[in-house]
């Protein structure tokens, strides 16, 4: 399943703190043939554990490249607002007080805290060490 995963780069220009959850402005570069200064501001939302356990990675004037997933909401006014909630800063784990934070990536490969948990098949010289290890452990022997 394809989700609405983005990536973002660019500088946190203000931080504020609600109730649930966090809100991260982010200054971000205009892709533009013209080199002069075009930017951009998106909204980014932080829930309120992974921001208290990591607040190293979220200061103003901080450059972030950011993974996390489109989401918005219509006010009263009917006014949509749309914001990031963000699963992840490149180069860095989150941590959760209330344990692991686990999800699916983009591509359907499970995550853990943030880092791709990929499939790689062992090698026979693994196998080998693995069946000796339990060996020893169960006491089993080939004699």
């Amino acid at each position: 399943m394809t989700y609405n995963q983005v990536l973002l780069s660019g500088d946190i220009n203000n931080i504020l703190i609600n109730n649930r959850y966090i809100t991260i402005g982010l200054t971000c570069k205009k892709y533009s043939s013209n080199e002069n200064g075009n930017i951009v501001y998106a909204s980014l939302r932080v829930y309120k554990d992974l921001y208290e356990n990591n607040k190293g990675l979220f200061l103003i004037g901080k450059k972030v490249y950011i993974k996390g997933y489109l989401n918005s909401y219509s006010d009263k006014n009917k006014k949509i607002h749309n914001y990031v909630t963000v699963t992840r800063i490149e180069g860095y784990d989150f941590e959760s007080s209330t344990g692991p934070v686990i999800g699916v990536d983009y591509d359907g490969v499970e995550t853990w805290n943030g880092k791709r948990m990929e499939n790689t098949p062992t090698t026979p010289k693994e196998q080998a060490e693995m069946e000796e290890l339990i060996k020893s452990i169960t006491g089993d022997t080939d004699e």
